[in-house]
């Protein structure tokens, strides 16, 4: 831009409308469609199941970690454990399911 009007200092809402500009001129611009998403309290989570490294008394060890996140508000839980399959794990996971509503 500086190259094509070197007369002109520009500030940043410039510069973006200016590219703003030219991708439509190119045809790179993209009109996107989406529909903000919205849910009813205590309904809907986001659920993850994954693996981490830990170095817990100087040793290295592996543990399943359990994250949820309630959609509607802020509440969020992350439990670890060193076996996925221990009672704890699903004790903890149902205790949490059941806070959310």
């Amino acid at each position: 831009m500086r190259a094509e009007m070197q007369e002109c200092s520009v500030c940043e809402r410039t510069v973006r409308q200016y590219v703003r500009e030219r991708k439509t001129v190119l045809g790179l611009v993209v009109n996107e469609v989406f529909v903000p998403q919205s849910y009813d309290w205590g309904v809907e989570a986001q659920v993850d199941w994954y693996e981490a490294a830990a170095d817990l008394n100087g040793e290295r060890i592996t543990l399943q970690v359990f994250s949820m996140r309630s959609m509607a508000r802020r509440f969020s839980k992350h439990i670890n454990w060193r076996s996925a399959f221990s009672a704890g794990y699903f004790a903890s996971s149902v205790t949490t399911i059941l806070k959310l509503r």
